[in-house]
């Protein structure tokens, strides 16, 4: 499938982009939908703790713990399966990472209100050089990246992701830059990133 993907290449950036990746992305999505247990988080805001702007599921052979809330393992959903297997036959050849995907995060935005701030995935459990594979299906939303420390100097990357689109982020990037999914006005349907990541037992 990975036929003539973009590379971005900036200081501490590693970025590939690869365009309608997954041909039956509606038809996933839907499945998802049904397959998957979805949960509200939480975030904490200027002291108090508000409901995440969007609905969370996974899978994963392992727990995986960010910004304090603890996702346990989960068996692997048929659509989430085979994704996995495709993901670790074609993306960690590219990257030449030995451990191959063993948990992936959805994220449900079911409206432009839904959203994701400003944040690195670079948690120790991730690796010195965390490999995350984000699959979008659904509505294309737009999508972020900036260095952390000097984000005039660099600029922000800006793609429009979804209808089945890979983005891989590889190599420093986690440490070095950001990213989020910024709300929108527009009216559009749902949309799901899935993404996939390597975690330390």
């Amino acid at each position: 499938m990975l036929c003539n993907p973009v590379i971005y290449v900036r200081p501490g950036l590693l970025i590939l982009y690869h365009t309608a990746w997954l041909s039956t992305n509606r038809l996933v999505l839907e499945a998802l939908e049904r397959e998957l247990r979805w949960n509200q988080g939480f975030i904490r805001l200027f002291g108090r703790e508000i409901p995440e702007p969007r609905l969370t599921g996974w899978a994963g052979d392992v727990d995986y713990t960010y910004s304090g809330r603890v996702l346990e393992a989960r068996p692997w959903c048929e659509s989430l399966r085979k994704l996995r297997v495709n993901l670790n036959s074609e993306v960690l050849a590219l990257t030449r990472t030995q451990v191959g995907f063993n948990h992936c995060l959805v994220n449900w935005y079911r409206s432009g209100t839904d959203s994701m701030g400003w944040h690195q995935d670079n948690e120790p459990v991730l690796g010195e050089s965390p490999v995350v594979a984000s699959i979008s299906l659904g509505d294309r939303r737009r999508f972020r990246v900036r260095h952390k420390s000097t984000p005039k100097l660099f600029g922000t990357l800006v793609f429009e992701l979804g209808e089945g689109d890979l983005l891989l982020m590889y190599g420093q990037t986690q440490h070095v830059w950001e990213h989020e999914l910024p709300k929108t006005s527009r009216k559009i349907h749902p949309r799901m990133n899935l993404t996939f990541r390597s975690i330390a037992s």
